[in-house]
Order: structure tokens, then C-alpha cells, then sequence
């Protein structure tokens, strides 16, 4: 018999077979290992979610019941009613103010124009009447002569705020000329009103 025919005998093969399957075992416990770990945590984050989520709905149940309460308190419908009341008033306080910033700029016999006449009214003149409307003044007067007479229709000529100024008539009464002048307002007066010319 030769060597060569021999079988091996190996006294430590069936060591070497359980140390394989060790190495085999060591990753698939751990696998196994994570995996319960990692369904815990699962389980562990739902639990939280689901407790958390019942004391926000307990929470949200004792808001709406002390709301509902509020609501029914006698005193707040009075409250509201007020704060209604009190936004009705200042609507129609700002149309008030709307209204007077038209009237203002409509406004166009202010001031200054009846400054303008009376500062550039002759000594020798007097006026009897003086008839306004949003385009024009018409006034009526008397002068002792007939050149105070055309001294103020030149003087308001001149005038800021006046576009045609014409006296249509004078007549000697007494001793007095009367007459009658028309005038004609420009677009925009003295002051920034406006007169109504379309």
C-alpha cells in the first residue's frame, strides 16, 4: 500500500466544520439583532405619535369649550355691537371729511379772491352788490367819476384768478355813475380751488 492510497484522517475536521458554521451564525444574529431594534423603535415612535396626538385633541376639546364659553359671554356681544357701531361712525366720518375736500376745492369765491377786489377797489368807489356763482361775479357799485370806474376794471385785470373782466354798463344818477361789471373766473383760483368750467 502506498502513501498515495491512504486516506487523510483529520482529527480536527470536525472542529474546523463548527467554527465555519460560527462564522455564519455571528452576522445573521446580528441582522436579526438590528432588525428587532429597529421594529422597537418603530413601535416606540408610534406610541409617542399616538399619546402625543391624544393630549394636542384634548387640548384643542378644552380650547373650544372656554371659546365657547367667551361667546356666550353677555358683555362680548355688547363689545362687538360696540366695535360695529364704532366702524360704521368711522366710515362716515372719513365721507364727511371726503365731502368737505370737495366742497373745499369746489370752492372757487374764497378768500383771496374777495381780498383781491376789495384791495384793488378805487377810493372813489363803492360797491352795492355783488352776485357770485362757480363761473363768474357780477357786481354793481357807484363812483363819484368815471375814471375810479376804469381804474378798477383795470386793476382787476390784473388780478390773479380773474379771466374777463368787462363793465357792461355805467349811468349817471345824481351825480354818482353807477355800472355793472361782469367778470369771468379762471379754471384754477388763488388758493388751488378750482371753478366748475367744463
Amino acid at each position: 500500500m502506498g502513501y498515495d492510497d491512504m486516506n487523510d484522517m483529520n482529527f480536527f475536521s470536525s472542529y474546523n466544520s463548527k467554527r465555519v458554521k460560527k462564522d455564519i451564525e455571528k452576522p445573521v444574529i446580528f441582522i436579526k439583532g438590528l432588525a428587532v431594534l429597529v421594529l422597537i423603535g418603530i413601535i416606540a415612535y408610534g406610541a409617542f405619535n399616538y399619546f402625543s396626538i391624544r393630549k394636542l385633541g384634548k387640548e384643542i376639546i378644552a380650547l373650544n369649550t372656554e371659546l365657547e364659553a367667551v361667546r356666550k359671554e353677555p358683555r362680548l356681544e355688547g363689545i362687538i355691537a360696540m366695535e360695529k357701531e364704532a366702524a360704521l361712525l368711522k366710515e362716515d366720518l372719513s365721507g364727511l371729511y371726503a365731502l368737505d375736500k370737495y366742497i373745499d376745492s369746489r370752492d372757487t369765491i374764497n378768500e383771496l379772491l374777495l381780498e383781491a377786489i376789495r384791495v384793488n377797489t378805487p377810493p372813489e368807489l363803492f360797491l352795492d352788490a355783488m352776485l357770485m356763482n362757480q363761473q363768474s361775479i357780477k357786481i354793481e357799485g357807484k363812483s363819484k367819476d368815471k375814471e375810479s370806474i376804469a381804474q378798477f376794471e383795470h386793476n382787476l385785470r390784473e388780478a390773479e384768478g380773474l379771466e374777463k373782466v368787462f363793465v357792461s354798463q355805467v349811468t349817471d344818477e345824481n351825480g354818482y355813475y353807477s355800472f355793472y361789471m361782469d367778470i369771468d373766473l379762471k379754471g384754477e383760483m388763488p388758493g388751488g380751488a378750482e371753478t366748475g368750467k367744463q
